[in-house]
């Protein structure tokens, strides 16, 4: 067997010194000694029966500190060292990142690369096309173009076309990464194609409520993926039944609170009044009257003890039910005109009002009391 021993740098020392963009794609260029290394900003780890690579495995920081955040070439140093980490997700987000503090046209090939590995191939497709119309050098484009035909022949074979819907139509579409975090595949409708596996989408609208669906993609059949948005007003609509009924019952619960601590209060008092009361002649002995007196008065010193925490805890669920129930009554539905929300308080709405409500999918006309 014929073993090939590489000379490793420590990539984080070697980019750091980098003077430009261009110069980190000409290290990894040269990195990368196979037909399959990765593209500008990343490294394939490639192998074959014949060849041992020995390497160290790299890290992958998956939380940025302050001084790096706004950093584009940390950022994307951070997305080769998770690429290479085959932590994808999170070398989407660096890419991404440093994308938006300085829209290289060098990171459009680190971010379809790492599209491809989670096999999301359309969406892959379009970056390398990206990449390949603003990058026209020799040496990048011929390798993306590589790259395009892979992903071309790779998607005839095993892709799947899934087609994302929404209720309301036109909502954006996103797919959720493993590391939480959302990206953007476009407006509804829409359809994409996709290795096969299990997938997170995210719906998202104006006026809505975000909702996501986990479903399971085969690789023999299409799919078809419906988002049905709840409106923020019908949300608020459901909450304030529930706040004013959970409001009800603790103003209830005060109530009995504080009867409660009224007659353990009166059994306190009328205690007291009895160990008062007492006199020695009613009594053989005077340990007896002692005995007599000290039960009343323990008696009246527990009867108050509960009575005072009765009576806290009363007063606390009044006015806990009291701030519920005032809250929910006091939130108006805001309506929607034109989408846009309507800013008139419902406290200046007490007397009968007549308001005519366009929405996306409603026409009418609200009553105000």
């Amino acid at each position: 067997m014929t073993q090939v021993h590489r000379t490793q740098f420590p990539i984080s020392v070697v980019l750091s010194r980098a003077a430009s963009p261009w110069a980190v794609i000409a290290l990894l260029c040269l990195l990368s000694a196979t037909a399959d290394a990765a593209e500008k900003g990343t490294l394939d780890d490639t192998t074959d029966n014949n060849t041992e690579v020995e390497s160290e495995q790299p890290e992958c920081p998956t939380f940025i500190g302050s001084d790096e955040r706004d950093d584009a070439h940390a950022l994307t140093l951070h997305g080769i060292a998770c690429f290479e980490a085959q932590e994808y997700a999170w070398a989407l987000t660096h890419y991404i990142s440093a994308f938006e503090i300085e829209p290289d046209p060098f990171l459009f090939g680190g971010i379809g690369r790492s599209l491809h590995e989670l096999g999301l191939y359309e969406p892959a497709m379009g970056q390398y096309r990206r990449f390949l119309e603003e990058d026209d050098t020799p040496t990048g484009a011929d390798r993306i173009r590589q790259r395009v035909e892979e992903l071309e022949q790779l998607a005839e074979l095993e892709a799947t076309t899934v087609s994302l819907r929404s209720a309301p139509s036109g909502a954006t579409a996103y797919v959720v990464l493993d590391n939480g975090q959302w990206y953007e595949l476009g407006t509804t409708p829409l359809e994409i194609e996709l290795r096969e596996g299990e997938y997170e989408f995210g719906f998202d609208a104006e006026h809505y409520r975000p909702q996501t669906i986990d479903t399971s993609v085969a690789g023999d059949e299409d799919h078809r993926v419906d988002g049905h948005l709840v409106s923020e007003d019908v949300a608020l609509g459901i909450e304030q039944p529930a706040r004013r009924h959970s409001g009800r019952w603790m103003i209830a619960g005060g109530l009995v609170g504080t009867a409660s601590a009224t007659a353990l209060l009166v059994l306190s008092q009328r205690n007291d009044s009895a160990a008062r009361g007492l006199e020695d002649e009613e009594f053989d002995t005077l340990s007896d009257f002692d005995e007599r007196q000290r039960h009343h008065l323990d008696r009246a010193d527990s009867f108050r003890t509960w009575g005072i925490i009765s009576a806290a805890t009363g007063v606390t669920l009044l006015m806990g039910g009291a701030l519920l129930y005032r809250s929910a009554s006091s939130v108006k539905d805001s309506p929607t005109v034109n989408g846009e929300k309507n800013a008139v308080s419902s406290v200046e709405s007490r007397s009968l009002q007549v308001e005519p409500t366009l929405g996306r999918n409603h026409l009418g006309v609200r009553l105000h009391f």
